[in-house]
């Protein structure tokens, strides 16, 4: 972007950063004064500058002046000799120490040293002791030999083999083409072209499979992933090369430059050399282990970054930092969780470990060398009690590894200790078996054996799944039963019938009796129809909205709201009884179409609960079109008023979808087959009216509002204004138009009936509507009007029908809309708030009454950055966002709450930075943004999403450029 496609502001701003790193004090007073015109952005901006600067300044000053501290846990700069050790340089550091390449004096010979300090915590030191213990009581040709240990002026070391390779990581890396960067993070400038060699020869050997035939080496190079430093430390030594070795590795590399690099590893597939190339590594990893679980230690952290390759295909274990000794380990409680997240065993989490938990991390380690990709791809969520896991089929991402490697790595990697490999030696012996092209002893995992090990990791659903499935097969016995029992008295009396044709009185005998039998058959039927309905009627109540509750409560006081989730799942089987349900129409001459209509309506509902919107429409479109064909014929009120509740339903998804034209034909739509039915001026035709009205007013106004910001902000942020993109003056005029028209009916129809609660509901609900449009036109004393006297509505309906909760909920909702987002607001908040707790309380399931403590949360927070409660604010807005990633995870695809989730990040984002938080500015600011990005996936309000997704991104830029 050039200069003059800035804006002013951004172009001030590096002004100002500038003077302050040339080490002037320039005042924003000065350039508010210089810019009056930009006067909120530069108050709301510079600040934060300002501090970033100044703290950077302050940081580089204080690093340039740090002292040499040999006692340091990190040293502040490279010590020349510790005993028996000159140090060369510094070649990586990792959780527990430093690694320094040094020679050793009395036996001249170069060696990896590791270090760790002084002032390191007494459990850091003890580990370190135990890992050089356990390495060094280890001897085997697949594991990092060590030659001593030391300890001078308080600096713990040990001396280990130099090993010439890089990390199965620094493969992976390279394989999904970040190896340039990747390969070389952690090397200094002298190291970076031997690095690279490196690299390139060991994939050479993958690929060419020329591991079969490993050659030990003398001269040593050991290297770990820099990106995996959480418990792997860095070795990396560049001995100087003739010439000519130089050209052969230059050779390799051009050679291997060569293959087609138009396509990216991840996306071709591999030749089978590769797939046994890994299969002798991870053999001899597992030989390897086996030696050490014989010797009583377990390693606890295998992983790609612990396992060295060098140049002649020979793989090394190292890192033994978190090994242990299966007898006795005072370092590890019971229960304490140790070792690297992603290639943890489940017991392993649980603060449990045996041999077979190295085998499960090894298993990983193969998945992830055979497919390029994670097995487990979200680590963090296996820390949840009862989170569901399972491990993707290694074929599903290259369908050219062998199906007997892929039974091997399945079974290793199996979440159940039982069903692993008991021991390493049994999973080699099942690669050589591979190897050897022999038949392997592990055995494919059949589907009712998965499907028996998912009911046990999910036994809520699977119990749930099993009734449903119950329930279907006794609808189709009874159709069964039905239709055979017609049949079968049908030809019986048929056959009575010829045989008594000469009798009249016989004839008289058999028609009376088939009359019998046939009622009897219908009555089946409407049996077979009212189980089909039960079963329909069971998995909707668990889908019903608020609005649905609400409506049922004003028809029956007894009706409750219920407290039970719903799933896919559920979907899925309402859709198969529908399928099922419409053949069996035709095949009976009952018509059963208003059923099947008013079914698919309830499907839509539940579709349209979850976030599939496309499902819910098609399925809103059926119902609709079904009933459209009935009311032809039968010209009843009462399939008009479904109708036109259905094409309420599909206003709805429209707004949603931000399809401002089709929102518009459907409520037009709507109004025109009311205002067309003999029965408009009725009060039935009259309350279907107003809901068309209220939908078209309230629903619109409500969702425009999902991607603002929620009243001021921590810097400042101001509700839109009229000519906001969000707030066009035709739409809001075309919304206050509905509402009012809305209120007048309601004036009439509770003219005629005052009492009835559910006039009284719409009216109150048309206040709350009336109350945003105001509050969105600066009226304010107008909506504190309309809020009162809907609150004083839902108070009385409380009073008239106490423990309700769906009227509870609507007083909440009330009490928690914000006019002016002034401080006065906050008593009504929190009493909003309270009732939110009092809900969730006795209906924890409840979706939306966690989603309205959400929002009532988000809204308190503004208002206590208003009053300078920052730090305050801060903790209810993160209360919210707890609320909020349970809903955003329990219901992916429900748009409105990643959306909210999103809101609230960016305003946790904003008050971080107002209390000098930069960095959990930044961390705030990257989930929302990879939240809005998953999100796009799930709607079509692709300009709207698009627009705040580039704000969010704009505002993460300027604070990486700080």
């Amino acid at each position: 972007m050039n200069q003059d496609e800035r804006h002013p502001v951004d172009l001030l701003s590096d002004e100002f950063a500038e003077r302050i790193r040339a080490g002037e004090n320039p005042s924003i007073e000065e350039y508010v004064k210089r810019h009056p015109e930009y006067e909120e952005m530069i108050k709301a901006i510079f600040p934060s500058i300002e501090l970033v600067e100044r703290v950077s300044k302050r940081e580089s000053s204080a690093r340039a002046n740090t002292p040499y501290d040999s006692s340091s846990p990190l040293f502040a700069k490279q010590p020349e000799r510790l005993g028996d050790f000159r140090i060369l340089r510094e070649i990586g550091r990792g959780g527990m120490g430093i690694v320094y390449e040094a020679i050793q004096l009395s036996l001249k010979r170069r060696v990896a040293l590791k270090v760790v300090g002084a002032l390191g915590s007494d459990r850091q030191r003890e580990r370190f002791r135990r890992e050089a213990e356990a390495a060094a009581s280890l001897h085997h040709t697949n594991i990092v030999p060590v030659f001593g240990t030391g300890e001078e002026n308080g600096v713990q070391y040990y001396a280990m083999q130099l090993i010439e390779g890089v990390t199965l990581a620094d493969v992976l890396h390279f394989l999904h083409g970040e190896g340039e960067q990747a390969s070389v993070a952690s090397a200094g400038n002298s190291s970076l072209a031997f690095r690279r060699r490196n690299l390139i020869d060991v994939v050479t050997l993958l690929l060419s499979n020329k591991t079969k035939e490993p050659i030990r080496s003398q001269s040593s190079l050991l290297a770990t992933s820099p990106q995996d430093h959480q418990r792997t430390e860095v070795m990396l030594a560049p001995p100087q090369l003739p010439e000519s070795q130089s050209n052969a590795q230059l050779s390799i590399s051009q050679r291997l430059k060569s293959r087609d690099e138009s396509v990216s590893p991840l996306q071709k597939p591999m030749r089978d050399d590769y797939f046994r190339s890994v299969a002798h590594i991870v053999l001899d990893a597992a030989n390897a282990l086996q030696y050490a679980h014989h010797q009583g230690i377990l390693h606890r952290d295998i992983k790609p970054g612990n396992l060295i390759v060098d140049r002649e295909g020979t793989v090394w274990i190292a890192d033994f930092g978190l090994a242990s000794r299966e007898e006795t380990d005072a370092m590890t409680l019971t229960g304490e969780i140790v070792g690297t997240l992603k290639y943890m065993a489940p017991e392993q989490i649980r603060g449990n470990a045996d041999a077979r938990t190295d085998i499960f991390s090894l298993g990983l380690t193969l998945y992830e060398l055979l497919t390029l990709h994670a097995a487990i791809e979200h680590p963090k969520t296996r820390l949840v009690p009862n989170a569901s896991q399972s491990i993707r089929n290694p074929r599903a991402y290259r369908p050219e590894i062998p199906k007997d490697l892929e039974t091997i790595t399945l079974k290793a990697c199996s979440f159940d200790p039982s069903h692993r490999y008991q021991s390493a030696s049994d999973f080699e012996e099942d690669l050589r078996r591979f190897l050897e092209d022999r038949p392997i002893l592990a055995r494919p995992i059949t589907p009712i054996e998965r499907m028996g090990r998912w009911a046990v990791r999910n036994p809520l659903i699977a119990t749930l799944s099993t009734a449903s499935l119950l329930l279907l097969l006794s609808v189709v016995g009874i159709l069964y039963i039905g239709n055979r029992q017609l049949e079968e008295a049908l030809l019986d009396k048929k056959q009575e019938f010829d045989r008594a044709e000469e009798n009249l009185h016989a004839k008289t005998l058999a028609l009376e009796s088939t009359e019998r039998e046939r009622s009897r058959a219908e009555r089946n039927l409407d049996l077979a129809v009212q189980a089909f309905e039960s079963v329909v009627d069971n998995i909707a109540s668990r889908g019903g909205s608020i609005e649905s509750a609400i409506a049922d409560l004003a028809d029956d006081d007894t009706q409750s709201f219920a407290d039970t989730t719903l799933s896919n799942a559920d979907v899925v089987l309402l859709e198969t009884l529908l399928s099922f349900f419409d053949q069996f129409a035709k095949e009976n001459a009952k018509d059963l179409s208003l059923e099947a209509a008013l079914a698919r309506k309830r499907v839509g509902s539940i579709q349209h609960r979850l976030g599939r919107l496309d499902d819910a429409a098609k399925s809103f479109g059926q119902a609709l079109e079904a009933l459209t064909i009935l009311e032809k014929s039968s010209q009843s009120s009462d399939l008009l008023y479904e109708r036109v509740e259905i094409m309420n339903d599909l206003l709805k998804i429209a707004i949603q979808r931000g399809d401002a034209p089709k929102s518009i034909e459907l409520y037009q739509e709507a109004r025109r087959s009311l205002e067309r039915s003999p029965a408009k001026n009725s009060p039935e035709g009259k309350f279907a009216m107003v809901k068309v009205l209220n939908n078209i007013a309230s629903v619109g106004s409500k969702f425009s509002r999902e991607l603002r910001p929620r009243g001021r902000g921590p810097l400042g942020r101001l509700p839109p204004k009229e000519d906001s993109p969000l707030f066009g003056n035709p739409r809001l005029r075309k919304e206050a138009e509905a509402n009012q028209e809305a209120l007048k009916i309601l004036d009439e129809l509770l003219t005629l009936d005052p009492k009835s609660v559910p006039y009284r509901v719409a009216y109150a609900q048309a206040l709350k509507a009336e109350t945003r449009i105001a509050s969105a036109n600066n009226d304010i004393k107008r909506a504190e009007e309309s809020l009162t006297k809907a609150v004083g509505i839902f108070e009385q309906l409380l009073r008239d029908y106490p423990g309700s909760n769906p009227y509870t909920y609507e007083l909440a909702d009330t009490l928690g809309t914000s006019i002016a987002y002034h401080p006065s607001e906050l008593p009504r908040l929190n009493r909003a708030l309270e009732l939110c707790k009092e809900l969730i309380e006795s209906n924890p399931s409840i979706s939306d009454y966690r989603d309205l403590h959400a929002r009532v949360l988000s809204k308190i927070a503004s208002l206590q950055v208003g009053i300078g409660r920052r730090e305050r604010a801060l903790e209810t807005i993160q209360q919210a966002i707890e609320i909020q990633k349970k809903l955003a995870e329990q219901f992916p695809d429900v748009l409105h709450y990643q959306v909210a989730l999103v809101q609230s990040l960016h305003q946790s984002a904003d008050l971080h930075l107002e209390l000098k938080h930069p960095e959990r500015a930044r961390q705030d600011l990257e989930q929302a943004i990879t939240i809005l990005e998953k999100s796009q996936k799930l709607s079509r309000l692709g300009n709207i999403i698009q627009s705040y997704l580039q704000r969010l991104r704009d505002r993460q830029k300027s604070l990486d450029g700080k």
